[in-house]
């Protein structure tokens, strides 16, 4: 498994994807994801088994961790056990890992993704965060915030540079 940063001309599929799996509320529009292309603090990378790409994460570097705020396995590849080679790949290279997830208590699939990543190492921080809104005039969506390979220390600042560089409040 390799992962690989996209260039521009990857992008369009990279979005169709974005599309497929997450919901316009989870999501920037179109162009505003394609400007982030060139912030220097924000990587996209091919997920790539054998010359094939299998899915896509998208990180931002911050000051003492880094953010994974989307994170697909195509669906004809999940249950492969690729989501946790990602995430081990992910911890490797950036050692302090943050990520946001939906409550294990709004649904079925919520549960299984936070028992993910729970499996994978990452500790539930257990405070009350809500993720920025993506567009204009939508709302702020409760999440818990998990962290590898320990608990934060520093919950409000790191809180503080995700809303700052990520969502830009």
């Amino acid at each position: 498994m390799e992962l690989k940063e996209i260039l521009f001309n990857d992008f369009d599929g990279i979005y169709a994807e974005m599309e497929k799996n997450f919901i316009a509320s989870e999501r920037r529009d179109y162009s505003e994801q394609k400007n982030l292309l060139n912030n220097p603090l924000f990587k996209t990378y091919h997920i790539i088994i054998k010359d094939k790409k299998v899915g896509f994460i998208t990180v931002w570097l911050l000051k003492n961790c880094a953010f994974i705020e989307h994170f697909v396995i195509f669906e004809e590849e999940r249950g492969k056990g690729l989501g946790e080679q990602t995430l081990n790949m992910i911890k490797q290279i950036y050692n302090n890992v943050v990520l946001e997830c939906e409550p294990e208590t709004l649904s079925a699939l919520a549960n299984r993704r936070l028992n993910f990543y729970k499996r994978n190492g990452f500790y539930n921080n257990g405070i009350e965060y809500f993720q920025p809104p993506y567009r204009k005039n939508g709302l702020a969506v409760r999440l818990e915030l998990m962290s590898y390979p320990t608990p934060l220390l520093e919950v409000e600042k790191v809180v503080e540079e995700i809303y700052q560089k990520v969502y830009n409040r």
